[in-house]
């Protein structure tokens, strides 16, 4: 996401990433950890339905020389897509928290690996421009072929998820996740945290050069963070 810190343009596909990402319903804790892949990924997929938005944050930086967050909403739906598999969920970040401002469209797909480890693999629409409008018509991709679709970011930057008392952490890491710097044309280690609980969503995403060098990010400990909105 924007930052006012950043050395280069964040790439678009991390936010394919964050676009999937947010809290349910106001509360203190989530349920117990279960251990079936299955009720372990209906869980997280509870708390990922509805609207959020950034705004507390954006307007509690009125006043900086330097504003350190851009207002972002976030509409995610629990949504049937076979092509991508039994889970997924459509995300939509709008600019001004507008719908009508759309940023990116992405769907995400989670299933449990060999391990029983919960992953996250992102897409994007082959036709970008075509599917501006899906929001008002999510039944439509129940009948797309994988072929409508692509992978949002390259092999090895699923985010792999863990859950504790609190909600759910999931983490892309950077020494798995390789992208390329569209301003520079140069490799980036990518890395993303993201923590889900019921009371709102905490993100951060840094990219460094392969010596370790930050290029974009925020400043360690630093989070965007999206409250529930009203429907």
């Amino acid at each position: 996401m924007p930052t006012s810190n950043c050395r280069d343009h964040v790439p678009a596909a991390i936010l394919a990433v964050l676009l999937c990402l947010a809290a349910g319903v106001t509360g203190a804790r989530t349920e117990p950890a279960a251990t079936d892949p299955e009720v372990q990924v209906d869980g997280l997929m509870r708390l990922m339905s509805g609207n959020f938005d950034n705004f507390a944050q954006f307007s509690a930086q009125a006043t900086a020389d330097k504003p350190m967050f851009s207002l972002l909403g976030i509409q995610r739906r629990l949504v049937t897509a076979p092509a991508l598999g039994a889970h997924v969920v459509f995300a939509q970040v709008n600019n001004d928290a507008d719908s009508t401002r759309i940023y990116r469209q992405r769907l995400c797909s989670f299933a449990a690996d060999e391990h029983g480890e919960l992953v996250m693999k992102t897409w994007s629409f082959v036709d970008e421009d075509g599917a501006r409008d899906i929001m008002g018509r999510l039944t439509d991709l129940a009948a797309m072929p994988i072929e409508a679709f692509r992978p949002s970011l390259p092999e090895g930057c699923e985010m792999r998820w863990s859950q504790d008392a609190e909600g759910w952490t999931g983490r892309v890491d950077p020494q798995t996740c390789r992208i390329t710097s569209r301003r520079r044309g140069t490799p980036i280690k990518l890395r993303a945290t993201e923590i889900v609980t019921r009371s709102g969503l905490r993100s951060e995403e840094s990219g460094f050069t392969p010596e370790g060098e930050m290029v974009f990010g925020l400043p360690d400990g630093v989070y965007y963070e999206f409250l529930p909105t009203a429907p």
